[in-house]
């Protein structure tokens, strides 16, 4: 770790960026899209992924699209929404430990954990 002399929390702050995170999101989202299809047994949905810019959307389909989430960048951090509305707001911070975090009401989260909350209904839980 830098000492604080090297280390600037202005230019952290500056660094962690929402068009940056979003960026890293969406193709931690193919990943995950990629390894849930790989447990897709015979008969059992797909899921699809689907980016126009400032939104990202990962559904469940069956010959038809059965349910969507939706990630979109906001001011600051990313809004997840289902068929049902909003799941969460998750917002940027950089923590005590001087790294870039999402942060969803009082908890810090790292990206895996905010993408198993958003997509855990998704991919684990019936339609």
């Amino acid at each position: 770790m830098s000492t604080d002399t090297e280390w600037s929390w202005v230019k952290a702050v500056s660094s962690c960026s929402v068009a940056q995170k979003f960026s890293e999101l969406k193709l931690d989202l193919e990943r995950d899209v990629e390894d849930r299809n790989d447990l897709v047994r015979p008969g059992e949905p797909t899921f699809t992924i689907a980016s126009n810019g400032s939104k990202v959307g990962v559904s469940k389909a069956y010959g038809k699209t059965l349910s969507t989430v939706i990630f979109s960048m906001i001011d600051k951090g990313i809004s997840v929404r289902d068929d049902d509305g909003l799941i969460f707001e998750a917002m940027l911070t950089i923590n005590d430990q001087r790294e870039c975090r999402f942060k969803i009401g009082e908890q810090e989260l790292e990206p895996w954990q905010m993408r198993k909350r958003a997509l855990w209904k998704l991919f684990f839980e019936s339609a």
